[in-house]
């Protein structure tokens, strides 16, 4: 059975690899695209070489969920499009503001909602691993997390990044609270790094992100887990663990 994909920002960086992973997967279609009203794609109407584009999320064709890696204020009219059509929605943007979070919540009390700061499996896999780290390792061993990303990222920290402080709490809660140093340069993806250190040893536990391709597998993973499912938050450890960390 098939399972049709609409893609928020599908111009940006992860939104080309999402679109690229659907045309790849044997049993994903991308229904349609959103691109902001400026954008010279919006002419493009040969439906052969792409899904149809839209500024307007709910001109969208018919879909099972919707992928969001556009920007943070796009988010309302995107809720908005999905609570209307009673259909899925995977977040995989970062820098909501207090306002859209709850927008978001209130969502969730409708459709069924993936909210991943990072779709990346390996970077889920080690906020588990964080979160183990933490609760086995004395609170007097310090945390630290340096979280570097490309130039142009928007927020900082990361949502990645402030996704391991709160994996490490959940793991202790009565260890000071990981600090996080956050550099932008060049044009790296992420690279996240987890550091425990006593006066005796460091415990490292780090993850890189080579291509946005490991966005776009995850975001696929979470869009097929999350169809059909009940109203709810859901993070990417319920995609991969089938439970929160908390």
């Amino acid at each position: 059975m098939s399972l049709a994909i609409a893609i928020a920002g599908v111009s940006g960086r992860t939104g080309r690899e999402v679109a690229a992973a659907c045309r790849a997967a044997a049993h994903i279609e991308c229904a349609g695209a959103i691109v902001s009203p400026s954008n010279p794609l919006l002419v493009h109407t040969d439906a052969a070489s792409g899904p149809p584009l839209t500024s307007d999320p709910n001109a969208l064709p018919d879909f099972d969920v919707l992928v969001d890696f556009s920007i943070a204020a796009l988010l309302p009219r995107l809720l908005d499009a999905c609570e209307r059509r009673e259909r899925a929605l995977v977040v995989g943007t970062t820098g909501h503001d207090a306002p859209q979070l709850e927008r978001l919540r209130l969502g969730a009390q409708r459709i069924p909602i993936v909210l991943a700061p990072n779709t990346s499996v390996g970077v889920n896999v080690m906020l588990r691993l964080a979160r183990e780290a933490a609760g086995a390792l004395p609170p007097e061993y310090d945390a630290r997390i340096l979280d570097v990303h490309h130039r142009f990222k928007r927020d900082a920290p990361s949502g990645t990044a402030l996704a391991l402080r709160d994996a490490v709490g959940a793991g202790d809660s009565e260890r000071e609270p990981a600090s996080i140093s956050s550099v932008r340069i060049g044009g790296r993806p992420g690279d996240h790094s987890l550091l425990f250190g006593s006066d005796d040893e460091t415990l490292t536990l780090a993850h890189s992100t080579h291509s946005r391709a490991a966005f776009a597998a995850g975001a696929l993973r979470a869009a097929a887990w999350v169809a059909g499912r009940e109203p709810g938050l859901y993070t990417m450890q319920h995609v991969l663990f089938g439970a929160p960390l908390d």
